[in-house]
């Protein structure tokens, strides 16, 4: 019988101490797991210790909260039309779930259908509060706007603004996806006041894909935002003070007595003409003469969502 070579015994003494090293390092690898888990379970954060350190806290009620949220005050909250800056729809899709109850459980916003990478716009202007991945949410963003709400954007596949970021009402702030606890591609979107969400179905026409030109009276009851429309602001004109703008300085707009903003105008009700000024936009110039938007839109050879320009004419009749 031929003697096995002396190198040929080395290599497979050698190879036969690596695979027991491997075998070795991956059940201390599944050991360590395992172990890693039951501390981190052990240390997690209770929603105390999240609250002082300034992170969001979920429960079963969804509640949000976090340092800069803005209270509601004690007489409750009137959210005028005139009180949205540059208004705009979140997310052009059709509605595929409402809010309330679903499947037993309470959907706390609106389903907004969307294609994969859709483009998602603030409703307004305001204050980027949160721009991070939040549990069921998946990657969400959070506005704080000027007339004391917040808007909320939920299973994003990319978030495209940044906390403490300004950002203008059409403004995309997101890209639509599936993120966390999701089935299709859509905007969650959901209106809060306080922390506490409401039926966002009081702001949003999801016919014409547009903000509804009505007011919206908001209270706490029992820690919930209780939420009903006004049909005449006449007796309850409006002072809201707005979040800080991209100057840092913070804004105030006061409805007069008729429920509409005092601004400047630059043309009569009569004039055939009406040029723009700082802020104007299609619905609040429609709002201001009376005349439909599609209408504007026609006489004028533009989209509803069309940027106007300082200055430019936009007729009316």
């Amino acid at each position: 019988m031929s003697k096995i070579p002396k190198f040929d015994i080395l290599l497979f003494t050698f190879m036969k101490r690596i695979i027991l090293i491997s075998v070795c390092i991956v059940l201390w690898g599944g050991c360590s797991s395992t172990r890693h888990a039951a501390v981190s379970k052990a240390e997690a954060p209770t929603a105390r210790q999240q609250a002082a350190r300034g992170d969001f806290i979920y429960a079963q009620t969804q509640n949000i909260r976090c340092q800069g949220l803005r209270a509601v005050p004690s007489e409750g909250l009137t959210v005028t039309p005139q009180s949205w800056s540059n208004p705009h729809y979140p997310c052009q899709g059709d509605k595929i779930s409402d809010y309330g109850i679903r499947n037993g459980r309470m959907h706390s916003g609106v389903d907004i259908k969307a294609r994969p990478g859709d483009t998602i716009r603030a409703i307004a202007d305001g204050v980027v509060r949160m721009s991070k991945e939040y549990y069921g949410y998946g990657n969400m963003v959070v506005v704080s706007h000027s007339n004391g709400l917040e808007s909320l954007y939920g299973h994003n596949t990319r978030n495209l603004v940044e906390p403490n970021q300004w950002v203008h009402g059409g403004q995309a702030i997101a890209l639509a996806g599936r993120t966390g606890r999701a089935t299709t591609e859509h905007c969650h979107f959901e209106l809060r006041a306080g922390g506490e969400y409401f039926d966002p179905g009081l702001a949003l026409d999801y016919q014409s894909r547009r903000l509804k030109d009505q007011t919206i009276f908001v209270r706490l009851s029992e820690g919930k935002a209780v939420a009903t429309v006004r049909g005449d602001n006449k007796k309850t004109p409006a002072t809201v003070a707005s979040a800080p703008s991209a100057s840092g300085r913070a804004n105030t707009q006061t409805a007069s007595p008729s429920g509409k903003a005092k601004t400047k105008t630059s043309a009569k009700s009569g004039a055939g003409y009406h040029i723009v000024i700082k802020g104007d936009t299609l619905y609040a110039i429609s709002r201001r003469y009376g005349v439909d938007v599609d209408r504007l839109c026609r006489l004028n050879s533009i989209t509803p969502n069309a940027t106007l320009r300082i200055g430019q004419k936009i007729r009316l009749r």
